[in-house]
């Protein structure tokens, strides 16, 4: 397997992945998995345009935000075919209107935001909230 990466702001020297373009990764890749922040840069990021290149029968899974997909054209290139499957962690509107075209579709599997959700998440969630507490009483008393 090799793993791609479209990060406009990454230096990746480990050589982890390949950093590529945002068009190359969508030409090339099996799997889509989007995780970046929504911010101008990012809203309608994947469109028509993007599913129009995207590898025919690829899968594109969000986990990010919503926003970022365009929801037409994800429907439209899941119902022509050229993107094969999609998950959804998030989506445009939330809750999504009952009449979605997403909902009622083979292809797509839908999860309510809560994906991250375990309890070891949870409790690494909390420590984490007392280790930065702790950071900072400590850098106001000096220790």
């Amino acid at each position: 397997m090799r793993l791609l990466s479209y990060d406009p702001y990454s230096t990746d020297d480990k050589n982890i992945v390949e950093l590529t373009s945002l068009q190359d990764l969508l030409v090339r890749s099996d799997i889509i998995c989007i995780t970046c922040p929504l911010n101008s840069e990012t809203y309608g990021m994947i469109g028509s345009k993007e599913f129009a290149s995207i590898k025919e029968g690829a899968c594109l899974i969000n986990v990010s935000r919503g926003q970022i997909v365009d929801e037409t054209a994800l429907i439209k290139a899941l119902r022509i075919g050229s993107l094969g499957y999609a998950a959804l962690d998030v989506m445009e509107k939330e809750p999504p209107d009952e009449k979605n075209e997403l909902l009622k579709m083979d292809n797509v599997i839908i999860t309510p935001h809560v994906a991250w959700y375990s309890e070891q998440a949870k409790e690494e969630l909390i420590k984490g909230v007392f280790r930065e507490i702790r950071s900072i009483i400590r850098s106001w008393k000096g220790i």
